[in-house]
């Protein structure tokens, strides 16, 4: 998987929507409570130049993820995005390569998580859904089943089948399956990324003992959305 190509494709994305909304950088953003779509896309441009300047410490906490949008308070989007293109750019080895830049083999992964889920957040802002079936989406829901492994083993939850209708299935966890969720890859990703209320999470199709999962689906730092601000598919 070509890491770097699949992020700036995701960049490439963002940068056309915003084109082709002029007033959209001041709307507000349903699934990141408190920003603006400007905001949102200098908390990516921050991510990549933190990540081009190796300043990693605290990384995804709201300290340090609260600094990229208040360093681009008065910046206008032009020239956030212009930033961003150029950090990314810079950035691209390490994609390509993480071990050569001295990171972990999963960073890129989690980067492109973050690209993907926040260009979802921004589609939502600008009602111009799209790109879902993306390669990006793909890497995000991978991560975060990952992600789900390490949290149901630390509640001590038996193991749990997922499938990605179309997509490919997953085991959380080891040995027979208690219960199973199943769904398009983009409602999972949603899912399991904070972007899906509780509700909707049981409008999922489950089969067996599935409440201890769904109470349980979210790991920090998601949280469960009060209000439906995004339509779930059905396969």
């Amino acid at each position: 998987m070509d890491h770097a190509h699949v992020y700036e494709a995701g960049r490439e994305r963002i940068a056309a929507l915003l084109a082709g909304a002029p007033d959209g950088a001041a709307r507000s953003v349903p699934a990141c409570p408190g920003w603006t779509v400007k905001d949102v896309v200098a908390h990516l441009a921050g991510l990549a130049g933190d990540w081009r300047a190796g300043n990693l410490a605290g990384y995804g906490g709201e300290e340090w993820t609260a600094v990229h949008v208040t360093a681009r308070h008065d910046d206008d989007i032009e020239g956030i995005m212009a930033e961003w293109s150029d950090h990314a750019a810079a950035m691209a080895p390490a994609l390509a390569d993480p071990e050569a830049a001295g990171l972990p083999n999963y960073m890129p992964m989690i980067v492109i998580t973050d690209l993907a889920a926040h260009e979802h957040d921004i589609r939502g802002a600008l009602e111009r859904p799209g790109a879902q079936d993306s390669e990006a989406v793909h890497i995000g829901l991978a991560s975060q089943i990952g992600g789900l492994r390490l949290h149901f083993a630390r509640l001590g939850l038996p193991p749990l089948g997922v499938e990605a209708v179309g997509l490919r299935d997953w085991m959380v966890g080891r040995g027979d399956p208690v219960a199973t969720v199943r769904g398009d890859g983009f409602d999972l990703f949603r899912a399991t990324g904070g972007r899906r209320t509780i509700g909707q999470v049981r409008q999922l199709d489950w089969e067996g003992e599935s409440e201890q999962f769904i109470e349980n689906l979210l790991q920090p730092p998601y949280s469960w959305p009060e209000v439906d601000f995004e339509r779930a598919s059905r396969p």
